[in-house]
């Protein structure tokens, strides 16, 4: 994830190069999908290894730190404590972190990120900010914009709520509720899911 992270941020430093720096540049980012496609099918049933030691708080704030090390965006973790779900939705959630980190890196042109992650009566909130450009409507509309669908099919799985807008002073809102505590129902695979991401 990180190595497509920094080719997405040297792609957006390219925009008045030469074109074969750009095919080059796309061509990276192709392999490093395919790449990531193989990975995500050995590893698709595992967790990582951070949420079983440390739990989806501790995970949230790894992910941040590696975040703003490899990209240079400024990013902050706010977990409230005793936020654990269980582990379907802890996966989910880290997933969705993940995914929507990698597309401010990718898409925002952001020098700050906040993940927040609270307890809502009887539900989780998980926000994510940035302080880039913003979110456009016709972004948002497009069916595979910016793994927005994957994110969508994460929290749909959760009986969550899903809102993504652009802020008003600049950059992008995502908010997400899911249940603390689900009724069981049939729910997409991980494979369903992986499937949409990157």
């Amino acid at each position: 994830v990180r190595l497509k992270i920094e080719a997405a941020l040297l792609a957006s430093k390219l925009p008045d190069t030469p074109p074969n720096l750009r095919e080059k540049s796309a061509s990276i980012e192709g392999l490093l999908d395919q790449a990531l496609g193989t990975t995500q099918r050995v590893a698709r049933q595992l967790r990582p290894g951070i949420l079983n030691e440390f739990g989806l708080a501790e995970a949230i704030e790894c992910q941040a730190e590696d975040f703003a090390h490899s990209t240079g965006v400024a990013c902050r973790a706010q977990c409230d404590e005793g936020v654990e779900p269980d582990a379907e939705t802890s996966l989910a959630l880290f997933r969705i972190v993940q995914e929507a980190l990698t597309n401010v890196a990718k898409h925002a042109h952001a020098s700050l990120a906040v993940v927040r992650l609270r307890r809502e009566q009887g539900s989780i909130a998980l926000e994510i900010r940035d302080n880039g450009r913003g979110i456009s409507e016709a972004d948002m509309n497009k069916p595979k914009s910016f793994g927005l669908r994957g994110i969508r099919e994460r929290i749909h799985s959760l009986a969550g709520e899903f809102e993504i807008s652009a802020v008003e002073q600049g950059g992008t809102h995502i908010l997400l509720r899911v249940p603390e505590k689900r009724i069981a129902e049939p729910n997409a695979t991980e494979e369903d899911l992986q499937r949409n991401l990157f």
